[in-house]
């Protein structure tokens, strides 16, 4: 293990406190990793930050291996994957590793932080950033699917020496050779970004439909409702996504549910037989969400998240929404099937 164990000690301690921070990181999303003479230990797919406590949550690469593959327009997820340390390790590694593998720090920390999210949504964000984080050396990256091709757009830049990354829709990246460096950055990066959160809708009470027998139930977090109460945020959510975790957890768009209809039960019996994530979560107009019960363990945290980002949404929002190609790649794509298959249910 050429990276010190007291080093991955420390990441391991910053990964589970940055994992347990709703606005920067949300169920098995994000990745941290750091490296040292040719060797990366990064975070292995589908584990949630929040809950690692030992090594086992992270997997021991080999960096020029990588390199090596990035170079090669042929390579692909699969050819990144197998560039183990020890062939017989059974944990997957993100599939976030070349881009971790590009950047020329001892540790890179990737979050889907809320507060840069809400600009980086925006058709406008590389605008919108420039006068933000004036004064800090940064990147903007436009939205590429996630993988070996996000990480051969983050490696055109990163032999720059470029420590902040902004990923358009779909978060941010930070790089240094201290824990200690990318805490300061990431704080700069968020006061700087930080919106003044909208009105939250008021709520008088908790929905008491009974949805037993229909294939889903109420939202437990009083929050998550609040979309429901907001005309905006329903259109919001019913017209697509916007953001890759939002569309794997939580579907293309959620359906709304017509409160006069007298086929409530019928029509969300029906919507619960679609293959998920399709119709994960569904919109009853004023009242609030239900979540299908066979939902991914972690759409409740992501339908929390979709609501923190509209809550920091400037007025004169203009959405980059994901057009049908971009839903499909991800969609499609094993690594994300093997990403659901590992949090298959809600606890």
């Amino acid at each position: 293990m050429p990276v010190p164990s007291t080093d991955l000690d420390s990441l391991i301690a910053y990964s589970r406190k940055l994992g347990s921070t709703p606005s920067m990181i949300q169920a098995a999303g994000g990745n941290t990793s750091i490296k040292a003479n040719g060797i990366m230990w990064i975070k292995a797919s589908g584990r949630w930050l929040g809950e690692i406590n030992d090594p086992s949550g992270f997997v021991e690469m080999d960096v020029n291996r990588i390199l090596a593959l990035l170079d090669d327009p042929q390579s692909t997820d699969a050819d990144m994957r197998a560039c183990l340390c020890d062939a017989t390790t059974t944990a997957r590694p993100s599939v976030e590793v070349p881009m971790h593998a590009a950047i020329p720090y001892r540790y890179v920390v990737h979050s889907h932080c809320i507060d840069v999210i809400a600009i980086a949504v925006q058709r406008d964000a590389r605008a919108r950033l420039a006068k933000m984080l004036n004064g800090i050396e940064w990147e903007f990256l436009p939205y590429i699917k996630p993988g070996v091709p996000l990480s051969r757009l983050v490696a055109k830049v990163a032999h720059r020496g470029v420590k902040v990354f902004i990923l358009a829709n779909h978060g941010l990246i930070v790089a240094a050779d201290t824990l200690d460096e990318i805490d300061q950055i990431t704080q700069d990066v968020v006061d700087r970004l930080a919106c003044v959160d909208a009105p939250e809708p008021m709520i008088s009470a908790l929905p008491e439909i009974d949805l037993s027998g229909t294939g889903y139930r109420w939202a437990t977090d009083v929050k998550s409702h609040q979309i429901a109460h907001n005309k905006d945020w329903t259109d919001l959510m019913s017209f697509g996504t916007f953001a890759p975790d939002l569309l794997v957890f939580l579907g293309p768009a959620l359906p709304v549910i017509d409160l006069n209809s007298a086929q409530i039960p019928a029509q969300l019996q029906n919507l619960a037989q679609a293959p998920l994530p399709m119709n994960s979560a569904v919109i009853f107009q004023g009242m609030g969400i239900a979540i299908r019960e066979d939902a991914f363990a972690g759409t409740e945290e992501l339908l929390r998240s979709a609501r923190d980002i509209m809550m920091r949404l400037p007025k004169d929002s203009d959405i980059a929404y994901f057009d049908e190609d971009s839903r499909n790649a991800l969609l499609n794509w094993d690594a994300e099937k093997y990403r659901q298959s590992l949090n298959t249910a809600e606890a």
